[in-house]
């Protein structure tokens, strides 16, 4: 994401959640991961921004996800996202290395308009492999 020439926050979504604290149906229902989600601590409110944009984004694809997921490493972060943000807790859980994460979830939402407020300055697709895209605001240029 990008606010005029500043790069303000990032994300990968990869097809399908990674395999640690989701249960064999969970793993099985069409979903896309959230992941290495960065965002610039002097921009509030750009997490909310990245959700509405992913929700949308993946609400308006020809076979959308069920769920928009993520693991959370941080209770705080996780607590933040389910209050502020409409995530919801599904459990913790342990991922691979023994850490115990808040594994999130929230379906896909189609927001009118919503590219008034976002432009999407890359296309991309979601497939088995991580994919990246840039985001702008309407004032900003992106850079590759």
């Amino acid at each position: 994401m990008w606010e005029d020439d500043q790069l303000v926050g990032a994300f990968a979504l990869a097809e399908g959640p990674d395999a640690a604290g989701w249960t064999a149906d969970e793993r099985a229902e069409p979903s896309w991961m959230v992941s290495l989600a960065f965002t610039d601590p002097d921009h509030n409110r750009l997490g909310r921004l990245a959700t509405l944009w992913i929700g949308d984004y993946a609400a308006r694809q020809n076979t959308p996800p069920v769920w928009i997921r993520c693991a959370v490493p941080d209770p705080e972060v996780a607590w933040y996202l389910e209050r502020g943000f409409g995530w919801a807790r599904v459990r913790t859980a342990r991922n691979k290395v023994g850490y115990l994460n808040s594994l999130l979830q929230r379906a896909p939402e189609r927001i009118e308009h919503f590219d008034l407020l976002v432009t999407t300055g890359a296309e991309f697709t979601i497939d088995s492999v991580l994919s990246r895209a840039l985001l702008t605001s309407s004032r900003a240029d992106p850079k590759d």
